[in-house]
């Protein structure tokens, strides 16, 4: 699905990703907003393939990580904790690029999230 994208120098450009659970056993996701630069994430991919790069990370969270926090749990967990780090981060280096990229994000990660929603429905304990 992700084709030639250099994984190591996507991860560079576009720093975000999980790390452990909190106290109700729920993926923590950290995502440094402040560091994102559409230019720079554009060298290595184009923007359907960083929609793609999000739809793979999300396919991981809910065939990974969903099913071990909740056997961690041992109740249904479907929901993430997510840490948005600001620093560094300026409206002015924030673009039209950059809020047009983002905003396609939030919409597929809010549709593939509704389907990871409905698919791990049977993981309830």
């Amino acid at each position: 699905m992700l084709g030639d994208v250099d994984r190591p120098r996507v991860r560079e450009v576009y720093q975000m990703g999980f790390c452990n659970t909190d106290k109700e056993h729920r993926p923590v996701l950290v995502v440094n907003i402040g560091e994102f630069n559409i230019k720079k994430v554009k060298q290595v991919m184009t923007v359907e393939q960083l929609i793609d790069y999000h739809i793979f990370r999300q396919e991981l969270l809910s065939k990974e990580y969903f099913p071990k926090c909740c056997l961690l749990a041992g109740h249904h967990v479907e929901q993430v904790t997510a840490i948005l780090d600001f620093s560094n981060f300026s409206m002015f280096n924030f673009g039209r690029e950059e809020r047009a990229a983002l905003s396609s994000l939030i919409k597929v990660r809010l549709l593939v999230l509704s389907l990871i929603s409905v698919d791990n429905s049977h993981l309830a304990a």
